[in-house]
């Protein structure tokens, strides 16, 4: 059960990574940051279903730092990137099996898709 929601979720990754390169700004990888980045399992379902590098940072304070890079960028300083770490690499084996779960998650979601803009007044 757990892995299921793991997959999930990235294949939810995958959908807006895919949606980002329709808008011409794709990625050549995943940077993983919070609690769930130590763990190598997650960090690798992540890498098969969106059949890219998943890596870490030195930091775990993911807020800090992004607010910390914007302020950077806006005063126009240079950017050093982050040293990766922990990198996790698609393994071609899991990427099939990913790919059919995907398309039948893809199927699930659009059948379930309509009761998410019910406004029933429920929580």
């Amino acid at each position: 059960f757990v892995r299921a929601v793991l997959e999930s979720v990235g294949f939810q990754l995958a959908d807006f990574l895919d949606m980002l390169a329709r808008l011409g700004c794709g990625a050549e990888s995943v940077v993983s940051l919070g609690g769930g980045s130590k763990s190598p399992l997650w960090r690798q379902i992540k890498a098969d279903c969106c059949g890219l590098p998943v890596c870490t940072l030195p930091t775990s304070e993911a807020t800090s730092l992004g607010a910390a890079m914007l302020a950077a960028k806006a005063l126009g300083w240079e950017e050093k990137p982050a040293p990766r770490q922990n990198i996790c690499c698609p393994e071609e084996e899991n990427r099939a099996a990913c790919a059919a779960a995907y398309r039948r998650w893809h199927e699930l979601f659009a059948a379930v898709r309509p009761l998410f803009g019910k406004d029933d007044g429920s929580c």
